[in-house]
């Protein structure tokens, strides 16, 4: 399990929790509301070596959403 900070350009004040495979080369973000605001995020990645992409949509107490890709790098 991995903590995401930063996630929808930093909108969430807490990190978001990810579950990563055995290979350690995808990680499936479980729908989660990690402000506790009714707004959501669930997605889907992989890992490569220092590298992670992220595919997720955040859906908004309205029941809008915004699809995302989101690339980090280990430092």
């Amino acid at each position: 399990k991995i903590s995401i900070a930063g996630m929808w350009e930093a909108f969430f004040t807490n990190s978001v929790s990810a579950d990563v495979d055995a290979t350690g080369t995808t990680l499936t973000i479980a729908s989660q509301s990690p402000d506790n605001d009714n707004y959501y995020v669930a997605g889907t990645g992989t890992i490569s070596g220092s590298t992670m992409t992220i595919t997720y949509t955040v859906t908004d107490p309205n029941g809008a959403t915004d699809d995302c890709t989101m690339g980090c790098t280990q430092q």
